[in-house]
């Protein structure tokens, strides 16, 4: 599991989960130290990519369409604790599309598709 952020709630997640998950946070002394109080890892760059989960901990996303990771490079499970105005984030939207496009043509990757199909599932 990889868990965006290192605040609070990324603290009670990477209890719950721990050892098996790793911190990304955009500050990376702030991953690190939570890290280390933790016993769990700070998380490579492509983490997200390679988790079977993937929880954001992050406000990215809490107003307006921003993503703290790209949604095509996932391939496991989100969970996302950012609460927009509108009940889901950006990231929720476009994971969720995503899947959905791959669950309805049988096609397990996205990246594989034409542009035109990438596009639309994130529309």
């Amino acid at each position: 599991a990889v868990v965006l952020g290192a605040g609070g709630s990324a603290r009670a997640v990477v209890d719950a989960l721990r050892p098996h998950v790793a911190i990304l946070n955009r500050t990376p002394s702030r991953a690190e130290h939570l890290a280390r109080e933790m016993g769990v890892r700070v998380g490579t760059p492509d983490a997200a990519a390679r988790a079977d989960l993937v929880v954001n901990c992050t406000t990215v996303g809490m107003s307006g369409e921003e993503m703290p990771v790209d949604p095509r490079s996932l391939r496991g499970t989100v969970v996302d604790l950012a609460y927009s105005s509108v009940g889901e984030t950006a990231l929720v939207r476009a994971h969720q599309a995503i899947a959905s496009l791959e669950i309805w043509l049988g096609r397990p990757h996205l990246g594989e598709l034409a542009a035109e199909l990438r596009k639309a599932a994130l529309a």
